[in-house]
């Protein structure tokens, strides 16, 4: 089994969304067998409560925010669909690739701004996304999503007050928290760890870092920050052989 995991992609009013082209080319090309976009490809910056009454802040608009996600999909999704067609009419066997979404914390701002304002309630929703219109199975904030052993959702969160696992050595946490192996997003930066467990057979954990190459203004860390795509090979039993494509490689694959 092979494996297309998208890191955080954050689509955003006035920037380019050409990067989502090159992941429908990515996966017309390479063929893999499931596609996780691991949350925050939905930027939702209009909904963002940090920087509320700030110059920053200035202009967000919900329905833009809406549009840019809407079109980010559509680039993704057009290459494959035109490829489906194509066999159709040649009577080929169909290419019909599983599509996971595991929403992250900036999907949730949906969900949050709804039940925070009363007012709206009713009218702010997940459905706005319209997942599941392009082909995606949804899996909410926090809500993990298990194949063949391996664990995956936007972040991993310990302690009573349930808050994402963080520091240097991310990769290994995670692993030792939920005692399996996993992939994350969330934190932007590329991690890898693995050990080999008590049943004989190996895990490993993952932070897949970012999809992305423009700026954020809400961090200093960026610097830090990997950009690219990752896959999975040899998915089996828990285990799997990662590839690290950089961003610049991406665009020259498949731009």
């Amino acid at each position: 089994m092979k494996i297309l995991v998208i890191p955080d992609s954050h689509a955003q009013p006035g920037v380019s969304n050409e990067r989502f082209d090159w992941v429908g080319r990515c996966i017309v090309k390479e063929r893999p067998d499931l596609v996780i976009d691991i949350g925050d490809s939905a930027d939702m910056g209009s909904l963002c409560k940090y920087d509320v009454g700030t110059v920053s802040a200035e202009g967000r608009r919900y329905h833009e925010d809406l549009a840019v996600y809407w079109d980010a999909n559509a680039r993704i999704f057009a290459p494959v669909r035109k490829l489906q067609n194509r066999m159709i009419a040649n009577k080929k066997k169909m290419y019909n690739p599983r599509f996971v979404k595991c929403h992250g914390n900036h999907e949730a701002r949906i969900d949050r701004a709804a039940k925070e304002t009363p007012s709206l309630y009713g009218h702010l929703s997940y459905k706005d996304l319209r997942e599941e219109e392009y082909g995606w199975e949804v899996y909410k904030y926090l809500q993990p999503f298990t194949t063949n052993g391996i664990t995956f959702q936007h972040c991993f969160t310990s302690g009573v007050m349930g808050r994402p696992i963080g520091g240097e050595n991310l990769a290994a946490s995670i692993v030792k928290k939920g005692y399996c192996s996993c992939v994350q997003g969330h934190s932007h930066i590329l991690d890898y760890w693995e050990d080999r467990a008590a049943h004989g057979g190996k895990v490993f954990g993952l932070s897949v870092g970012s999809y992305f190459d423009h700026e954020m203004d809400y961090t200093s860390e960026q610097g830090r920050w990997w950009a690219g795509l990752v896959m999975l090979h040899g998915v089996e039993n828990g285990y799997a052989t990662p590839e690290f494509i950089p961003y610049e490689e991406v665009r020259k694959r498949y731009g």
